[in-house]
């Protein structure tokens, strides 16, 4: 643990000055407030689903050709009800000792639901992963439908490429990212 806290320590102090030597090479900005990033500027858009009858084969199909770690779980109305992650199919396979084919979505994926939308601001989207402790986030519409992911992949991605700005998003998905991989108390005894 010591180990992946040393990890993110030096990243979050590599983003730091990545971002001061971007902000050298740039015109002096007007100073106010941070512009706000929203979700929708972050997710990857139009995300294949599958139903909780589906098979964890089909799900990791849909994971393998679109090369992604989680495929949201809609019900009938193409409401998302669940994630199922690459993990979640690892872990089923391995506790019901079944092949993919035969192992129910619904027995595989996540019980509870966290999800944003496209209208939240990326610090509602940090918390929400920061509290759940998850790192994807389905990013719905007012009918529940899914729109988007919301990955970590988005997010180093914006911070790689995004606006030179201060630097604060980098060390705000650093801290987000570290709470996420802390083990709870119980986890270590």
């Amino acid at each position: 643990m010591k180990n992946l806290t040393d990890r993110l320590q030096g990243l979050a102090a590599r983003l730091r000055e990545r971002a001061r030597g971007r902000r050298a090479n740039v015109p002096a900005q007007r100073s106010g407030p941070e512009p706000v990033t929203y979700v929708r500027q972050l997710m990857t858009g139009n995300p294949r689903a599958c139903g909780p009858a589906d098979t964890a084969h089909d799900a990791a199909r849909i994971m393998w050709d679109t090369d992604c770690g989680c495929v949201p779980v809609v019900d009938a109305d193409g409401r998302v009800v669940a994630m199922i992650t690459d993990r979640d199919i690892c872990m089923a396979a391995y506790t019901q000792g079944k092949p993919l084919g035969e192992i129910p979505v619904s027995s595989a994926a996540s019980r509870s639901l966290v999800a944003a939308r496209e209208g939240d601001t990326l610090q509602t989207a940090l918390d929400a992963m920061r509290h759940a402790r998850v790192r994807r986030l389905p990013v719905i519409d007012a009918g529940g439908r899914p729109v988007g992911v919301l990955s970590w992949s988005d997010l180093v991605r914006h911070v790689h490429l995004g606006p030179r700005g201060s630097g604060g998003e980098a060390e705000r998905l650093t801290s987000t990212f570290a709470a996420i991989c802390e083990r709870k108390r119980a986890d270590l005894s």
